[in-house]
């Protein structure tokens, strides 16, 4: 039960890490799209 228990916690916590990082990617990215074209797409 134990190694179910930490692959569960992984699970949960992924996406609250992803979000975080992509709101920080895309205020980052909206400054350089007020500025010029981002070509990074």
């Amino acid at each position: 039960m134990g190694p179910f228990t930490e692959v569960d916690d992984m699970t949960w916590e992924a996406p609250d890490f992803v979000e975080v990082k992509m709101d920080a990617e895309i205020n980052s990215y909206q400054d350089d799209f007020d500025r010029e074209q981002d070509d990074r797409f």
